[in-house]
């Protein structure tokens, strides 16, 4: 096996990490070193398997042979559970081996040159629909109904896939943004990251404003706020329209401005509910 994966820094500050003991986390190395880039036809104990990019078939006698030589296959079993619990990989087993898929493989080993971008889009939604058919994810939910004026409704929004929402509301998704939405992910700010990220990338589309700031000043007013879920999400904004309608209300009709202000160059990313 050659090539390379990426790790990024801010992994020392993922919750789940932090978590991890010593063993453990070499479960976790290996699982990544083991996974597809690519689709990829696999050989294992004689029968062959079609699996797709963060994918691998495997044993815990083949993971053990790969692991430390002081990791048990007890240790094994339970570094699986452990990063099945926190949404990091799926592990469907049978009597023979077992189907190990690491969930969010394209959006943090993908390539981002733009003659693959497209490509990518694919196999992130590819890797969604692998995934939910595995396993039950605590933060997958059916956002439909999170707002009547968002722009689209595409399936990259219900399976909870924050690089394709951005590119499609709110344009082309770089490196460095990538970087900053990790942080937003995995900094343990939400209960339901994905979701309130895509929440928020809905939101900046409503009102046009089409820049990774003002998304991000949208995800700083949710901690201001103590918003960790998308129903929290949902009633403040629903809490600020009422206020906005009663505050119209009892003003004369000749002082009500009805109309949205136009943004002076200083309150231009500002976003209050």
């Amino acid at each position: 096996m050659e090539g390379w994966i990426k790790l990024y820094r801010k992994t020392l500050r993922s919750p789940m990490y932090r978590q991890l003991n010593s063993k453990q986390r070499d479960v976790m190395m290996t699982v990544l070193l083991l996974a597809n880039h690519q689709s990829n036809t696999w050989e294992f104990k004689g029968e062959i398997y079609q699996v797709k990019p963060g994918q691998f078939v495997t044993s815990l006698e083949n993971l053990k042979e790969n692991c430390a030589s002081d990791v048990s296959i007890q240790n094994i079993r339970t570094a699986l559970t452990k990063l099945e619990s926190h949404g990091f990989l799926t592990n469907v087993s049978t009597k023979r081996n077992r189907l190990i898929t690491v969930v969010n493989w394209a959006f943090y080993q993908g390539d981002d040159e733009p003659a693959n971008k497209e490509i990518n889009h694919q196999l992130t939604n590819n890797q969604q629909t692998t995934n939910r058919q595995l396993t039950t994810n605590k933060n997958e939910k059916n956002l439909k109904d999170l707002n009547t004026t968002t722009p689209t409704q595409t399936s990259a929004h219900e399976d909870l896939n924050p690089i394709v929402v951005y590119e499609q509301e709110i344009g082309r998704f770089t490196d460095t943004i990538r970087d900053k939405m990790i942080d937003w992910l995995d900094g343990g700010y939400f209960d339901e990251p994905d979701a309130i990220v895509i929440a928020a990338i809905q939101e900046a589309a409503i009102y046009e404003k089409r820049s990774w700031a003002y998304l991000d000043r949208i995800l700083q007013e949710c901690l201001v706020k103590n918003i960790r879920t998308v129903e929290q999400f949902r009633q403040k904004k629903a809490e600020a329209a009422a206020l906005k309608d009663k505050k119209l209300i009892h003003l004369p009709k000749g002082e009500r401005n009805e109309k949205p202000e136009r943004d002076s160059k200083d309150s231009k990313y500002e976003y209050k509910w």
